[in-house]
């Protein structure tokens, strides 16, 4: 049987790789284009990163989507294909 504390040991796991997740994609685009995004404008879905920002900044990822690729997945344990 499973506890309560269980099910929220799993959610709180799921959270905080999220957090890690975003975390890396913040960093990559600060490196790459100097641009410091928030963590409540990122949403990963399906190996795709949506970003929820203006259309000055979308473009200028869009521009060094490459490059924030490549520093994205240098980490091991992430494999983002693209960014929206």
């Amino acid at each position: 049987m499973l506890h309560i504390s269980d099910y929220f040991k799993k959610i709180k796991d799921v959270e905080l790789k999220s957090f890690a997740t975003r975390d890396v994609i913040v960093v990559a685009v600060l490196k790459v284009i100097g641009l410091k995004l928030e963590y409540k404008d990122i949403t990963i879905k399906n190996r795709t990163v949506y970003l929820k920002v203006s259309p000055l900044i979308k473009n200028e990822v869009y521009i060094n989507k490459k490059a924030i690729l490549e520093e994205i997945n240098k980490e091991k344990m992430l494999n983002i294909d693209d960014i929206r």
